[in-house]
């Protein structure tokens, strides 16, 4: 599941090429130069659509202070050569970074997302009217008039490092790719205030950001599409894929789990959701040789390989045993103690008999299997033979 884990080392590749990209010789190519200059925030613009698409909000504004910040920082370079100016700007950004990467996601939702645009000028207005009072000497002299030269060089690195911890403590607590984006941009702050960074380098790290960034976006558009987000099975538009992986046939189970609305009823559907995750846990760790899917609902897929229908009644059988036999726990409203509650599954297994038999023919004898095993009682497995001949592999 490359969607699910790919923003756990998105911060890792970003450092390490970073840092090793300091050393890099600047190259004097000219497209080199047009596309530094210009390829970060295109890909930046790009990753902000595509938040807003998938709806990450958060995200989005993220991407859209690293694009200014990218922005300002290449063509309107005399602004960091003023004495403050660079640390005054990027401690404006850290701080955007980490408003923007610890509010609540509805408040960067589109109904309340103008507190965040007010948040994002407040913060634009003051650093500029910051750099803009140039006899007031040293910009974080207004902010902090009693520092003392030395307590005012370290300023920003304390700042920033405050900023860079704080976002490593949101991505702890959450791994997803929005947590994964702000230590990014953290790390990229602090690279630029260790390092001061030249022109080069500096666009060379911020490509490296956006490119991440776009790469990270694909890979959850990915899991979103091919993925069930609750239990984290391949999903149904996975499975119509993978039968093209098995030229020579292949067997087809379907799995329903046994009263699973009577959980919903008298439980809630937070325990249904639980009882999804656990049925889903049991399936993908069993081991049987075969690719597990979510078809939807309480319905579960398991697709072998071609192989002899008695090895995938053995596997299935052990597993319809293994989930009979699981202490499924439930604590109900004013129990001291939870207790255990079963959990079953009946299952209809089908083979392709013929090459120009489709899925949604075998998926129909699966599912015909199925119904079989719920009406001879549950708990049990029922295995299409022939066409419209059933019988009953093992039973309660």
């Amino acid at each position: 599941m490359l969607g699910k884990h790919l923003p756990v080392v998105l911060p890792f590749i970003f450092l390490i090429t970073a840092v090793t990209a300091q050393w890099l010789p600047i190259a004097s190519a000219p497209w080199l130069q047009v596309a530094l200059e210009y390829l970060p925030v295109a890909l930046l613009t790009l990753g902000w659509g595509l938040s807003r698409v998938y709806q990450q909000s958060k995200l989005s504004f993220l991407l859209l202070v690293f694009a200014g910040f990218v922005s300002l920082w290449q063509w309107l370079p005399e602004l960091t050569l003023r004495a403050g100016a660079r640390e005054i700007i990027l401690v404006a950004v850290s701080v955007l970074v980490l408003i923007f990467l610890w509010i609540p996601e509805r408040m960067a939702g589109l109904s309340r997302n103008w507190q965040c645009y007010s948040i994002l000028f407040l913060v634009v207005l003051a650093t500029h009217l910051l750099l803009t009072l140039p006899q007031f000497g040293h910009p974080l002299t207004i902010v902090l008039p009693h520092l003392q030269p030395v307590s005012l060089a370290m300023a920003p690195m304390a700042i920033i490092t405050a900023v860079l911890l704080m976002a490593i403590v949101s991505f702890w607590k959450q791994l997803k790719l929005t947590q994964a984006v702000g230590v990014m941009l953290a790390l990229h702050l602090m690279l630029c205030l260790v390092f001061e960074p030249s022109l080069y380098h500096f666009q060379v790290m911020a490509l490296l950001v956006a490119t991440l960034v776009i790469a990270g976006l694909m890979s959850h558009s990915h899991y979103l599409a091919f993925y069930d987000a609750l239990t984290e099975l391949k999903n149904r538009r996975s499975l119509y894929l993978a039968i093209n992986n098995c030229p020579e046939g292949y067997h087809l189970a379907i799995i329903d789990i046994d009263y699973f609305k009577r959980f919903n009823d008298r439980y809630g559907h937070d325990v249904g959701d639980e009882v999804l995750r656990t049925i889903a846990m049991l399936i993908r760790n069993h081991g049987l040789g075969a690719q597990a899917f979510r078809l939807g609902g309480e319905e579960f897929v398991l697709l072998f390989p071609s192989i002899k229908p008695e090895a995938c009644g053995k596997a299935l059988s052990q597993l319809r045993r293994r989930i009979a036999d699981y202490p499924f726990m439930i604590r109900s409203q004013g129990d001291n103690e939870p207790h255990r509650e079963g959990l079953t599954i009946s299952l209809g297994l089908a083979q392709q008999f013929t090459a120009q038999e489709s899925i949604d023919e075998v998926l129909k004898r699966a599912d015909n299997a199925l119904y079989r095993a719920k009406s001879q009682g549950r708990n049990r497995l029922v295995m299409d033979a022939d066409k419209g001949k059933f019988w009953v592999v093992l039973g309660q």
